[in-house]
């Protein structure tokens, strides 16, 4: 297993190949580089810095942990800026309860609404918050979104969407 990180100011006329002479299986680009690897779990450590030595350990619920607390992180950021424009828009003041709703840390009390009120301000959830993995039902709304960290490959395609970046698996033929 070996990962690639190329700069996205270097110019690349053919695609790049790992150890063993093969195209890379994946790549995450982000606006500063593009990481070629050959595994999703490369492309977690990639995103996780201590995500490697959770694999070397083969703890499961730990590695699911922490790709839970990674993209909550960024949801957080994401509904903080998101927030930001909506309140330098609005005239007047968002609902006690609405404001609750998106500064909540988002990987530890789910949000109990059953319908976002708002088409304005997007409100940024995990899946693993809500039912069928909690009893919590999911809220609706036009600006309802869910992000999943529960495998490997729906968290670098949830972290790619929420950053916008590019998650992308590559054809080897």
């Amino acid at each position: 297993m070996t990962t690639l990180i190329v700069a996205a100011s270097a110019t690349r006329t053919e695609s790049p190949r790992n150890a063993d002479g093969a195209l890379f299986r994946y790549a995450y680009i982000t606006e500063r580089e593009t990481v070629y690897a050959d595994t999703v779990t490369e492309l977690c450590s990639y995103l996780i810095p201590t995500y490697d030595q959770l694999v070397e350990a083969g703890d499961d619920t730990s590695m699911l942990d922490a790709r839970v607390e990674n993209l909550a992180h960024r949801i957080g950021i994401a509904q903080a800026m998101s927030l930001e424009q909506v309140l330098l828009q609005r005239e007047e003041a968002l609902p006690d309860e609405v404001m609750t709703a998106v500064l909540e840390p988002k990987d530890r009390t789910p949000i109990h609404v059953d319908e976002w009120p708002l088409t304005d301000l997007p409100l940024l959830l995990l899946t693993t918050q809500y039912a069928p993995f909690t009893a919590v039902p999911r809220p609706r709304g036009a600006a309802v979104h869910f992000y999943d960290p529960r495998t490997e490959r729906t968290f670098v395609h949830d972290t790619a969407k929420i950053s916008g970046s590019q998650f992308l698996v590559l054809d080897r033929a």
